[in-house]
């Protein structure tokens, strides 16, 4: 919807625009679920109709919701996913006290996998909390979703920070980040995205790993910059499952060539898949960030564990 605003209406006269803002502005709500809502996404529709976006967190093996955003407060939390719902009765904790994986009990939830106990006894803790598998924090009394534990993080780098930061370029219209299994370091961050249409944003052809990279250095740590880079030509779509959630493995297979249950082929990279040269040299930056000083000179002094993308987040390594 953001595109198809940006691309149709945008571009309007002053009032045959309103007309259709002033439209959309008769909603009562924007409610969110099913996957994580890019914050940019957030303040696009925040800013052009001034309308609460009504997040949520749940699952079926929940039984459902189990936090949600009350319109009638403000919050400025990004992420947030609101509070408990009180209707059902709903106990949530975190397994670290206020952060770590979501724990959660209600009188609708899973409560066993039919005929395999080991399973069963594997998916609760001692006390009868469902291990979701998501991890979050407590940001006051909001609940944030922070992403899967298994899906979300690239050897501990959050995917879902490095997406949204990806995102917020102005001259990304799409942006996917993806763990790639990797002989080496076990998994490295690939980006996968779609250039906006416009004159001010570069061509697929002409957009670089090295300008990411570059565009990606005041908000993102070198470690957390993505290694792998593909960017989609007009005529690429990304593979959707019926509820409109992307399909990784789809994805890795036809845009990184990655097999199922395979790893990615560092020695012979499918075409189109950009690579971060450095890694693990200890020599000066690569050949193609010249064009930028500061990027350039950012390079001194770091850590070769920084360009592969495994260093923990916050972790000191000596």
């Amino acid at each position: 919807m953001k595109e198809a605003y940006e691309e149709n209406l945008a571009g309007l006269p002053g009032d045959e625009r309103e007309a259709y803002v002033s439209g959309f502005k008769n909603l009562e709500r924007i409610r969110c679920s099913g996957a994580f809502l890019a914050p940019q996404l957030w303040r696009f529709w925040w800013a052009l109709a001034g309308l609460p976006l009504k997040n949520a967190y749940g699952s079926t093996e929940c039984g459902g919701g189990v936090t949600e955003v009350d319109v009638s407060r403000k919050s400025n939390v990004i992420n947030s996913v609101g509070r408990l719902v009180t209707d059902p009765a709903i106990e949530l904790k975190l397994s670290e006290e206020t952060r770590g994986e979501f724990l959660v009990k209600s009188p609708w939830m899973l409560i066993e996998y039919i005929g395999n106990k080991d399973a069963t006894r594997a998916s609760f803790t001692d006390d009868g909390f469902l291990k979701t598998g998501d991890i979050g924090h407590l940001d006051g009394d909001e609940y944030v979703f922070d992403g899967r534990k298994n899906d979300d993080f690239i050897e501990r780098v959050p995917r879902l920070a490095v997406e949204a930061a990806i995102f917020s370029l102005p001259y990304i219209a799409e942006a996917h980040v993806l763990r790639v299994p990797d002989h080496e370091t076990r998994a490295v961050a690939a980006a996968l995205i779609r250039i906006k249409p416009g004159p001010s944003s570069p061509s697929a052809s002409e957009m670089t790993i090295a300008r990411l990279h570059a565009d990606l250095s005041p908000v993102l740590p070198a470690y957390m910059r993505p290694y792998l880079l593909r960017v989609l030509e007009s005529t690429e779509e990304i593979p959707y499952t019926a509820s409109q959630k992307p399909v990784k493995s789809e994805m890795l297979k036809r845009f990184f060539g990655v097999p199922v249950d395979g790893f990615w082929d560092d020695e012979e990279p499918t075409t189109g898949v950009q690579v971060w040269p450095q890694r693990f040299s200890l020599v000066g930056p690569p050949p193609d960030t010249a064009y930028r000083t500061s990027e350039a000179s950012s390079w001194q002094g770091q850590r070769p564990w920084e360009w592969g993308t495994w260093q923990a987040a916050g972790e000191d390594i000596p």
